[in-house]
């Protein structure tokens, strides 16, 4: 496997004719227009090409509903979307079927979804996109990565089997069983990190076996946070795109 790419170049689809490409986001929150302008211009999403999405669409940005549209506007359009579940899709999920757990969601980012619905409830959102929410995967295996959306407990013979962590885990990569891996690298998001840590460790990718790409779009007062993350996972290149969605 290739060295990731130390100068983050820009996307460019006149070097890759021909050839589809896969793509790695996470962390979207509610910022829409962020990832629009992120899949249309910082990545010029193809037909072709696969783009991997790794959960928490929704809570916290200005419009978790746009994000919702979007995707299955593509999808609808013949693009190749692969979605995870995020822990915050589980939180609103959690939410349905328990007074505590509404709560709960509606302290981490909730009202600000339900709010991009124009909704009081989540009775009220549309059927699709509740179903969207009810059958997103929660890990995929290629035959150099797997993508989740927290992590992997490698306290387990098969970390496959704790879904729970897959959503949730944090603080996890110094545990992690390389000769289970057998030499797969590990994509997620989750853990809001800087810039400069999401590229510090895609250069250290063969040694650490693992890339957060959470740039903490929706957190962008703070410092080396604030952009949506794109991962190449041909050629090992990141792209940034800075919020430009409104409080």
């Amino acid at each position: 496997m290739c060295p990731f790419n130390a100068k983050y170049k820009s996307h460019n689809n006149k070097m890759n004719k021909g050839k589809p490409t896969r793509w790695a986001i996470s962390d979207i929150h509610g910022c829409a227009s962020t990832f629009k302008k992120l899949v249309k211009n910082g990545i010029s999403l193809r037909k072709k090409d696969q783009l991997y999405l790794l959960g928490d669409y929704i809570d916290r940005g200005p419009n978790s509903k746009g994000v919702i549209d979007f995707i299955l506007k593509l999808k609808k359009e013949g693009y190749h979307i692969t979605c995870l579940l995020g822990n915050h899709e589980q939180m609103l999920l959690n939410a349905r079927v328990s007074v505590t757990e509404s709560k709960r969601w509606m302290m981490v980012g909730g009202i600000a979804a339900l709010d991009s619905y124009g909704a009081s409830s989540i009775d009220e959102l549309p059927k699709k996109h509740l179903d969207f929410f009810q059958n997103l995967k929660h890990y995929v295996v290629l035959e150099d990565y797997i993508l989740v959306h927290a992590g992997l407990n490698f306290d387990l013979p098969d970390p496959f089997i704790d879904k729970q962590s897959m959503i949730w885990i944090r603080n996890w990569h110094h545990r992690m069983n390389k000769d289970w891996l057998a030499g797969k690298i590990i994509v997620h998001g989750h853990t809001p990190i800087k810039k400069e840590q999401i590229k510090l460790q895609s250069k250290m990718y063969a040694i650490q076996q693992a890339i957060d790409i959470d740039n903490g779009c929706c957190f962008k007062y703070k410092k080396g946070m604030g952009q949506l993350c794109a991962l190449n996972l041909d050629d090992q290149s990141l792209i940034f795109q800075p919020n430009i969605d409104s409080d």
